[in-house]
């Protein structure tokens, strides 16, 4: 009833091939990993890692299927350096740039919430889009899924370049903020939305 192999699943130009093969291997010297080409995508990779002790940690601490992922509580008590590295990994798996900024995309709501407050943690503020794709003209057909979007501003990007490699491949557009971000720090320490409409 132990968990004995997880697969990540990446396409062909993302850095986790070359990153996590080499991190486990400080971490887990007896280790093994493979890469196999996805059946169901040309530009997809699946790593395999063998591993029980691996496995059991990750479903402990960041669960198993998408349904059930969330981000371990201990790293909201880290340091900015180690929430940066983790929010840095994930949008280098499960993200990318564009002329308005980082997204991270994920269909699972409550992951998306927590790096929202992850993100508001290091003062960059984001928003979340909601994504229904049976609805989408480009992308839809009738059983596609929601996709929730947590996105932060090209202003605030810079940010994750040290931990990144698309946020230090990223060129920000020159445009300058014109007014204020969508999610906003208040005196007495929490956060707030604008109301576009009531």
């Amino acid at each position: 009833d132990k968990a004995a192999v997880t697969e990540f699943s990446c396409n062909l130009t993302d850095s986790l091939p070359r990153r996590v093969p080499k991190l486990l291997a400080t971490m887990y010297p007896e280790i093994t990993v493979q890469i196999k080409p996805k059946s169901n995508s040309e530009s997809g990779l699946a790593v395999l890692v063998y591993s029980t002790e691996f496995s059991e940690f990750l479903r402990k601490y960041v669960g198993n299927g998408v349904a059930h992922k969330q981000i371990p509580p201990e790293l909201f008590n880290a340091t900015p350096e180690i929430k940066l590295a983790f929010l840095g990994a994930w949008i280098d798996g499960d993200g990318w740039f564009d002329k308005k900024g980082g997204h991270y995309s994920s269909s699972n709501y409550n992951l998306t919430l927590q790096g929202r407050d992850m993100l508001a943690s290091l003062g960059i503020s984001s928003s979340v889009y909601r994504i229904d794709h049976s609805k989408c003209e480009t992308s839809g057909y009738p059983s596609s899924g929601v996709e929730y979007t947590l996105n932060i501003s090209h202003l605030d990007a810079w940010q994750l370049s040290g931990y990144s490699e698309k946020a230090a491949n990223y060129v920000a557009p020159t445009m300058q903020r014109t007014k204020p971000a969508s999610m906003r720090y208040c005196p007495d320490g929490t956060y707030a939305y604008r109301i576009k409409q009531a």
